[in-house]
C-alpha cells in the first residue's frame, strides 16, 4: 500500500486533507513522508505498522519519528528536536505542516498563528513572510 491510501484508510477526512495539503507543497521525495508526518500521533498505528505496511527508508521513519509529537513534550520542546536533528526531511515536512495551518485564516486562533509563527522562525531562523521564504 502506498503512503496517500494508508493515510486515507486511518486518518479523518478533515486530518486526511491537512496531510495531503501537505504533500501537495513539497517534491515528490518529501510526499510520503507529508501523508503520514500525523499517523502515529493521531491513530492506533505506530512506526512498527508503518515500517510493515508501507515501503519506507530509514531516513522517512525517522523522520516520521521526529515529527511525532510525545506526550511530554511540550510544542516548543518538539520544534527544538526536530530543529536539532537536522534531518531536512522532517524540517521540511514540518514547514510545510505549519504553512497550511498559518493559511487556513478563516478558524486560525490568533494563539495558535503566534506558536506556528515562531516555531517557523525557530526552524528557518526567518520571520515568516512570502512563499519564497518557504521553499
Amino acid at each position: 500500500m502506498n503512503s496517500k491510501a494508508f493515510a486515507f484508510r486511518v486518518l479523518s477526512l478533515e486530518n486526511f486533507n491537512h496531510a495531503d495539503r501537505v504533500a501537495k507543497m513539497l517534491p515528490p521525495a518529501f510526499q510520503d513522508v507529508a501523508y503520514l508526518h500525523d499517523v502515529v500521533e493521531d491513530t492506533k498505528y505506530d512506526l512498527n505498522d508503518l515500517r510493515n505496511q508501507i515501503a519506507l527508508n530509514v531516513n522517512e521513519i525517522q523522520a516520521i519519528d521526529l515529527l511525532t509529537r510525545q506526550k511530554d513534550q511540550t510544542y516548543f520542546e518538539y520544534i527544538a528536536k526536530i530543529k536539532d536533528s537536522k534531518n531536512e526531511l522532517a524540517i521540511r515536512v514540518k514547514l510545510a505542516d505549519i504553512r497550511d495551518h498559518l493559511n487556513l485564516k478563516e478558524t486560525l486562533k490568533p494563539s495558535l498563528e503566534k506558536r506556528y509563527r515562531k516555531a517557523f522562525k525557530i526552524l528557518t531562523k526567518n520571520k515568516l513572510k512570502g512563499k519564497e521564504d518557504y521553499e
